[in-house]
C-alpha cells in the first residue's frame, strides 16, 4: 500500500484537497486539517480529489463523513468529491456522506458547480 500524503491547492476561495494512498483514520484526520486550515484563511468550499486514494478504511470512512458534516452543516461551506471509485460512492451513499457532499468527475467539473 502506498504511503498517504497530500496537497492543497487555494484558487478563488476555493480549497481543493488531492489525496493519495491509504486512507485511514489518521489520513483522514489530515484531510480534517487542511479544511480547517481552508476555513481559517476564509475558504468555504472545498473540492476533495479522493483519485489517488485506492482504498479507504472505515475510521476513514467515519471521519470523512464527520469533516463533510462539519464543512456543510455547522460551517456553512460546500464540499464536492471527485474521483470516486464505484465502491467508495456505494460506501459513501451509504453512509450518508453524500448527503452532505456533491459528486463530479473532475476537478474542473468540481470548481464550476462551486463557482
Amino acid at each position: 500500500m502506498s504511503p498517504f500524503h497530500l496537497t492543497t491547492h487555494l484558487d478563488q476561495g476555493i480549497l481543493t484537497i488531492r489525496v493519495n494512498g491509504y486512507l485511514d483514520g489518521i489520513g483522514a484526520e489530515a484531510v480534517a486539517e487542511a479544511v480547517e486550515h481552508g476555513f481559517s484563511q476564509g475558504c468555504r468550499k472545498f473540492v476533495l480529489n479522493l483519485e489517488g486514494a485506492p482504498v479507504i478504511n472505515s475510521q476513514g470512512v467515519a471521519a470523512l463523513f464527520e469533516m463533510a458534516e462539519n464543512i456543510v452543516e455547522h460551517r456553512g461551506g460546500q464540499l464536492v468529491m471527485v474521483g470516486l471509485s464505484k465502491i467508495a460512492m456505494t460506501v459513501f451513499r451509504n453512509t450518508g456522506i453524500l448527503s452532505f457532499a456533491m459528486v463530479a468527475d473532475t476537478e474542473a467539473a468540481a470548481i464550476a458547480e462551486l463557482s
